[in-house]
């Protein structure tokens, strides 16, 4: 919490923070206890006795799964995840849905989320959560699919009075405010609703900028009145600029590509996210008074394609986007930010567009 109060922390910062006490959460680092464990070898061992079959999601397969796999020896375990060959993840399919053993799974989030049917199971345990709500109906769909015959219980797991119990209560929050679906939207977009003061507060502390306005007094609460942005003013190469300084603000390490060749991405950034080390490729879109039609979303699509190391692609514009590129781009998993979203962002960073260049696509 310290380090988090000093100057220079960022959302990055805080972000990394919380997966380390999530981690917490799921088991002591040093002694290895984990009222979580307890709780599911109490669960199973009634689970196991009426012949019922259970699968265990984590977002964490190696600090999580891994570690509690020995307590869990008296269910024989297996361990489902991304370091499976395909042979191998047919072959435990087969025997967890058709013998006696084993009686659970351990899954990680990525791995068993999707295209899977595991309806020999009737209990998924959650045994942590992600950002995106949808991602956990995904798990439980592995049970709960055309041909289970038996009822099927979920336990949504988090221990009270952490940092996992105040995501849970904002997450609903956000569900409230926005009065809008949020399990639709990408994790990228989810996290982007929550502003600096709802992160830094989930460890009762106010962003370091906001607090050093406050802490200076009526004269640095006047330096941090928001000046407006007008993004016009900006040339193509400067636009490309103020993106890659705003993610450089919320922590990632940045490199704009060469203006010549760029290949469909302008920007590279590489940080810290809540489900570990990503890399994010981002084309920006100067169109301050026009629309970002389903072209550009394509030409980025192909873009991605060239850069399979990227975890997320990311298109951003000074402009708006149209109802196809929308649609598009939630069906490719692309993120899009509009003015809009771009302005609040430059705001809650700190950072005021500057430049005389005209407003000319990129």
């Amino acid at each position: 919490r310290k380090a988090l109060a000093q100057a220079g922390a960022t959302r990055m910062h805080v972000f990394a923070r919380i997966t380390e006490l999530k981690k917490i959460c799921n088991l002591d680092p040093v002694s290895g206890a984990s009222c979580k464990l307890e709780y599911l070898l109490d669960q199973l061992d009634s689970i196991t006795e009426s012949d019922q079959k259970a699968l265990i999601f984590s977002q964490f397969p190696n600090l999580t799964l891994r570690k509690i796999k020995p307590e869990l020896s008296p269910f024989d375990p297996d361990i489902f995840d991304g370091t499976l060959s395909d042979a191998r993840r047919e072959e435990l399919i087969r025997r967890f849905q058709e013998q006696s053993s084993p009686k659970i799974l351990l899954m990680s989030v990525r791995a068993g989320g999707l295209g899977i049917t595991l309806t020999r199971a009737n209990h998924v345990f959650l045994y942590d959560h992600w950002w995106n709500p949808a991602a956990q109906v995904q798990a439980v769909y592995r049970a709960y699919r055309i041909g289970q015959e038996r009822d099927v219980f979920v336990y949504d797991m988090y221990t009270t009075d952490t940092i996992e119990e105040r995501i849970y209560d904002k997450l609903a929050e956000k569900k409230r405010l926005f009065r809008v679906v949020i399990d639709d939207l990408s994790e990228e977009q989810i996290k982007s609703t929550f502003s600096d003061e709802d992160l830094f507060g989930l460890f009762d502390l106010k962003p370091p900028e906001q607090a050093k306005a406050e802490a200076g007094g009526q004269e640095g609460v006047k330096a941090r009145e928001p000046v407006r942005s007008d993004l016009s003013t900006l040339s193509p190469n400067e636009f490309e600029d103020l993106v890659a300084q705003l993610y450089r603000k919320m922590g990632f390490k940045v490199t704009v590509t060469p203006r010549s060749r760029d290949a469909g991405v302008d920007v590279i950034a590489r940080g810290w996210l809540p489900i570990g080390e990503q890399q994010l490729i981002i084309q920006c879109k100067h169109y301050p008074h026009g629309t970002v039609g389903t072209p550009e979303v394509q030409k980025l699509i192909g873009a991605w394609a060239d850069h399979p190391e990227a975890h997320r692609a990311v298109l951003v514009t000074s402009g708006k986007f149209s109802d196809g590129a929308v649609k598009l781009a939630q069906r490719q998993r692309i993120d899009l930010r509009d003015r809009v979203r771009l302005e609040a962002d430059l705001a809650s960073h700190g950072l005021t567009p500057t430049g005389s260049g005209s407003a000319t696509s990129a």
